[in-house]
């Protein structure tokens, strides 16, 4: 330990110059943390905001989806019950004309059997003249004439047979 009073002044001074050194290396590290500080939460705010953007947006574009899909299956409902209209009204015309032809067909059919019968009750008659006596042949002719005289109830009969017969030939061809 020298006593040179130049030699302690510089020892005195670098003491002092590191210790002021240390203070500002410690006041800058200071300032450095908390400037990161108020960077990091200043961050964590900004990456906070855009979460809450993609959340609004994301949010958005699913209620968006949600209505679309709405749409879409309110139209594909509406379209089915449509065709399922346009089916239904397609059978029944079928339905319809069907009917109409069986029906010309049953008149058809009671007209021809109206034909026959007549005609079997013409031959009928004619052999029965020739072949009967006189008081039958008479008889015959009264007979003939009232059942002309209502010719409607009988071709009523001879319709609702012909029906019967026409409906029973086609019972037993569908088994």
């Amino acid at each position: 330990m020298t006593s040179d009073p130049q030699h302690n002044g510089k020892a005195t001074s670098k003491a002092g110059v590191s210790k002021e050194l240390r203070e500002h290396v410690e006041a800058t590290r200071e300032q450095l943390d908390q400037k990161a500080g108020e960077n990091a939460k200043e961050k964590a705010a900004a990456a906070g905001d855009k979460a809450k953007e993609k959340a609004v947006e994301t949010g958005g574009r699913a209620k968006e989806t949600a209505r679309d899909t709405a749409e879409k299956a309110g139209e594909t409902a509406r379209d089915t019950g449509e065709k399922a209209g346009e089916t239904a009204r397609g059978a029944g015309e079928k339905a319809k004309e069907t009917a109409a032809k069986a029906g010309d067909q049953v008149r058809e059919t009671a007209v021809k059997a109206g034909d026959q019968v007549k005609e079997t009750a013409t031959q009928v008659a004619r052999i029965a003249q020739e072949k009967a006596p006189e008081a039958v042949v008479e008889g015959a002719g009264k007979a003939v004439a009232a059942v002309r005289g209502r010719r409607g109830p009988l071709l009523a009969a001879a319709a609702v047979v012909v029906v019967v017969l026409v409906t029973a030939g086609r019972s037993r061809r569908s088994r």
